[in-house]
């Protein structure tokens, strides 16, 4: 879609939490999920501002770095 963009994981590990829901705003640098990598939790933060469109994980989901989390317009 024109506009939309992906977030994407910063690092390989486990969700443990996701901080939105679809149709939620979020500013640039919003924190939207925490995944738990070698017992440490990191916050994932938006690249851009907008309107969560759909969320592509979800709690306890494994992720590879660079997959896509969630896509927001």
């Amino acid at each position: 879609a024109a506009g939309a963009v992906e977030v994407k994981a910063p690092l390989q590990g486990t969700v443990m939490k996701v901080l939105v829901k679809p149709g939620d705003s979020v500013k640039k640098g919003s924190p939207v999920c925490v995944i738990e990598a070698l017992k440490m939790e990191n916050d994932v933060h938006t690249q851009k501002g907008g309107t969560v469109k759909q969320i592509l994980v979800g709690v306890g989901d494994s992720v590879l770095e660079g997959a896509d989390i969630m896509i927001i317009e």
